[in-house]
């Protein structure tokens, strides 16, 4: 495990900090999980700091969840908007935070979400998507098809992997693929392998805008928005 927390703990980007604070948390080493989120902070990024943010209250949730529940019910807007930002470094701890303190997967309804996922009409531009995937067509009338880039397992991921005798990552390559509805209800589910082309049918779905996400095995998150005609 040392040796682990020591190649990642040896990075300066922000991905490799924060699986190292990952190790100490995991192996509740509170205290040097701290000192790694305030390295993480002093990277100076505005990513950086809400991912501290994050990580300071998930601490605090294992510690004394009593009190963590307290204070995350009297930040409800905060969490929202951390959710909102759909970052693969914070959104997903925010959203785990969110359905601690109000007991619910998400909100019933928050403007913030609505340039997201409420069109103002049935003709919108395709959505802009990071490179983990494809989704077509777009609108639809029931079949959705999305493509995964298998890349998503990085080239430094591999290497760490391989380092320590890991050859076998069959583990790490499978995707979760979700649907929901514009209040954040999830409507399916589904896990599928990297390689896979994935269809999905929305068909007997009513009219309007829907998320597609992809959680992978490094609970990164990805989404976007579709149109069901």
């Amino acid at each position: 495990m040392n040796e682990i927390f020591d190649y990642f703990a040896s990075k300066t980007d922000i991905d490799s900090k924060i699986m190292a604070c990952n190790i100490l948390t995991s192996s509740e080493n509170y205290d040097e999980a701290r000192q790694q989120i305030s390295s993480i902070r002093s990277l100076g990024t505005d990513a950086a700091s809400k991912y501290a943010d994050i990580a300071e209250r998930c601490i605090e949730l294992t510690v004394n969840p009593d009190s963590a529940r307290i204070r995350l019910r009297s930040e409800r807007e905060f969490l929202l908007q951390l959710i909102a930002d759909n970052s693969y470094l914070y959104s997903g701890k925010a959203m785990t935070l969110y359905k601690f303190a109000f007991d619910t997967i998400l909100p019933d309804y928050t403007p913030m979400f609505e340039d997201v996922i409420a069109p103002k009409s049935k003709s919108v531009e395709a959505p802009q998507l990071p490179n983990i995937f494809t989704v077509y067509p777009n609108p639809t009338t029931g079949l959705v098809t999305v493509i995964i880039d298998r890349d998503d397992i990085n080239d430094e991921m591999i290497e760490f992997l391989e380092h320590y005798g890991m050859q076998d990552i069959e583990d790490c390559e499978n995707v979760t693929v979700s649907i929901l509805d514009s209040n954040g209800r999830m409507l399916q589910t589904q896990e599928f392998n990297y390689e896979e082309e994935i269809t999905l049918n929305i068909g007997n779905y009513v009219p309007g805008a829907y998320i597609v996400e992809i959680r992978s095995c490094f609970s990164d998150v990805y989404s976007t928005k579709i149109i069901k005609m």
